[in-house]
């Protein structure tokens, strides 16, 4: 916190924050890593994507590393039925009733949102639980991957010519002609057409479900007419079809069939695909045999948006991948999520549902619970179709044998105070209890009592922090940026970043700082930056009290705005803005102090004093000799100075007549968040 004691008064001011010098280029930011498992690895990963155009954004990922283990499996699992959403919080339970306990999870298929039906193939258990021609990704029981079209077909052979194509657990259409369900799907068919309705049962004692390449004989039970939604039998199937259908042959069909006719269902799929126990659709390839894909179908494929992906490495190792576009992380599209997943290391990758339904979840080392690693587009979780989670076994806690602190990695200033949370855990990484004889140490940080620790004064690099206790230990490490990249200013005790601040002459305003990196926030106390004012409008004391020269009863305060690092060579877009457009507007008549109090010099980089005299009220009021909301300086290249010169009419101080003159407006970069603002006035 500091307070700023606005006493006197001039027509424009800067307010400014410095903390190092800005880089010149952008680069990778960083990342933090977790072991989840011995063989699976979370890490945070912070980027700075540039388009073809030069547009520069942030990009935060969740990424979670797979290798096959006896301790954890991937898995698909959906919430109690087809039919509708589920949230993966929800999800998670329904897995914790079978046994499992969740390492990790992202969201899985591309859904209809009007009935939460999943595009593509759904298997689970090793039971497929709905049809679809959608590429996909399988798993199989010793934890590998297979990606790629799983060509799953479902035929019902009736006695005719040619067996019927079935749509296994879709929502019924006049376009897609027979179809077959299961209470997977739902206890009825909530269709909105009319249809006609076969009931079946297994013969024997088979269960009523289907496997990949296998056959089903059913005998016929009943018949349903001219009905809407029909209920699925518990222990059987149902064929339906629209009664206003496209297929007439298809639906003669089915109306022939009579009471204990016997029918054969068939599952067939692709090689490679038999023995797959858990898979969901997804939508384009990425990446194809090492090779980055360009064609795709997707309707938002050219749009920055929130991305989930899933892929294989040349080693069978598996990529989970998220990205958000929220919380300052601004998505990619889908060739950029491509490219991704190749520098990752993929040899195949599946873009899986994004957007609002992005979704990463993992359960942290010594949490008895999952938590939301994300920040979620429509500012919650979305209710999914499914999700592809990492498993294992649940079970009672052991002995601690690893120790964690939390959180595990980030970014911070000098001076900053951060409050740290220590968890164990046993051999299998269930919670354990924590040691009681915890203490933090470390490099570049000073133990500040309880659980706190305050990073060292002056600091460079990286603060790391060490708990240790009972003969374990563990280390969390923080960056310390050479550069913020951005800082947004706010009223003590308010949420709302400031764009602009209306300060009463003799007010006193108390204002915050939070620093970011690359759109992550950096932890900071006040000493972590240094406030300033324009040299040539006040002075600021060793207490923060910033004296204006001059008199004014109230002006608007602009606050400077920063984006990314500017790239050398190329210009910097509207949207990351390294450039200060900072006014200040009198708004009540000017009353100057003395012929040198308007505006005066200080600056060593800048010269000229401008000197107020005696002339007309209305000119004194508009009057701003320093610069205007379009006069703008801009960082170009590597240099950490830049100048303009600004021609323009402007009113003679002795005479109140316009006359031609020339303001020079420079920026002095000190950091991505300060372009300091100084302008000489000449006649």
């Amino acid at each position: 916190m500091k307070t700023w004691l606005k006493r006197a008064a001039a027509a424009v001011l800067s307010l400014s924050l410095l903390a190092a010098p800005v880089l010149a280029a952008a680069e990778t930011a960083g990342s933090s890593t977790l072991n989840l498992s011995d063989n699976t690895v979370y890490t945070y990963s912070t980027q700075s994507v540039t388009s073809d155009s030069g547009k520069q954004t942030n990009l935060h990922e969740n990424i979670f590393t797979y290798r096959k283990e006896a301790q954890v499996r991937p898995v698909v699992a959906f919430g109690s039925t087809l039919y509708g959403t589920s949230a993966m919080n929800k999800t998670v339970k329904t897995l914790e009733e079978q046994g499992y306990s969740m390492v990790a999870g992202i969201n899985g298929s591309f859904f209809d949102r009007s009935t939460g039906i999943p595009y593509g193939i759904v298997i689970t258990n090793s039971i497929l639980r709905s049809g679809g021609s959608a590429n996909a990704v399988g798993f199989l029981a010793d934890g590998s991957a297979v990606i790629g079209d799983p060509e799953v077909t479902v035929t019902l052979d009736y006695g005719g010519d040619t067996p019927l194509l079935v749509n296994y657990n879709k929502a019924m259409t006049t376009q897609n002609g027979v179809l077959l369900y299961s209470q997977d799907y739902d206890t009825r068919t909530k269709n909105t057409i009319e249809g006609y309705h076969v009931i079946v049962r297994p013969s024997g004692s088979r269960a009523a479900e289907l496997r990949l390449s296998q056959t089903l004989t059913v005998e016929v039970v009943g018949m349903v007419e001219d009905t809407k939604s029909c209920a699925i039998p518990e222990d059987g199937f149902l064929l339906a079809i629209a009664n206003d259908t496209i297929y007439k042959n298809a639906l003669a069909a089915l109306q022939s069939l009579v009471m204990g006719e016997q029918l054969t269902i068939q599952v067939t799929c692709a090689s490679g695909w038999e023995n797959v126990t858990s898979a969901c659709g997804g939508g384009d390839i990425l990446v194809e045999n090492g090779s980055v894909c360009t064609d795709f179908t997707l309707d938002s494929a050219k749009k920055m948006a929130a991305r989930t992906a899933i892929g294989v490495k040349n080693d069978g190792s598996l990529v989970f991948y998220t990205c958000d576009e929220a919380g300052n992380s601004e998505g990619l599209t889908l060739a950029q999520l491509a490219e991704r997943m190749q520098a990752l290391g993929c040899r195949t990758a599946l873009n899986l549902d994004g957007g609002g339904s992005t979704a990463a979840g993992v359960t942290y080392p010594g949490y008895a619970s999952g938590a939301t690693a994300n920040v979620p587009s429509d500012g919650k979780l979305r209710e999914c179709a499914n999700f592809i989670f990492l498993v294992r076994q649940k079970k009672d806690a052991g002995t601690a044998s690893k120790l964690y602190l939390y959180p595990f990695g980030g970014y911070t200033l000098p001076d900053a105070k951060i409050a740290l949370t220590v968890k164990a855990a046993d051999s299998s990484y269930m919670a354990a209890a924590v040691p009681t004889d915890v203490t933090l140490g470390g490099t570049n940080v000073t133990a500040a009592g309880g659980s706190y620790v305050t990073v060292d004064h002056g600091a460079k690099g990286a603060a790391t922090v060490t708990a240790a206790a009972s003969g374990l230990r563990a280390t969390a490490s923080f960056a310390i940026p050479e550069a913020l990249t951005s800082i947004t200013i706010k009223h003590e005790g308010k949420n709302t970043a400031l764009s602009s601040l209306r300060v009463a002459g003799g007010s006193t305003t108390q204002l915050t700082a939070t620093g970011w990196y690359y759109g992550n926030k950096v932890y900071s106390a006040d000493t972590s930056f240094t406030w300033s004012v324009s040299d040539a409008l006040g002075t600021i004391d060793e207490d923060e009290r910033i004296t204006l020269f001059g008199k004014i009863e109230t002006l608007l305060l602009k606050v400077p705005k920063t984006g990314p690092k500017p790239v050398p060579g190329k210009p910097i877009h509207n949207r990351h803005v390294n450039t200060v457009n900072v006014r200040g507007i009198v708004e009540h008549a000017f009353e100057p102090a003395g012929p040198e109090h308007y505006f005066s010099r200080t600056s060593d980089e800048m010269s000229g004093i401008g000197r107020c005299r005696d002339h007309p009220a209305a000119l004194r009021r508009d009057f701003n000799p320093v610069l205007r909301a379009d006069d703008v300086a801009t960082v170009l290249g590597d240099q950490r100075h830049a100048a303009r010169i600004v021609k323009r009419d402007v009113p003679d101080f002795n005479t109140g007549r316009l006359v031609k003159r020339e303001s020079r407006i420079a920026a002095v970069s000190r950091m991505g968040a300060f372009i300091r603002i100084d302008a000489s006035h000449r006649r």
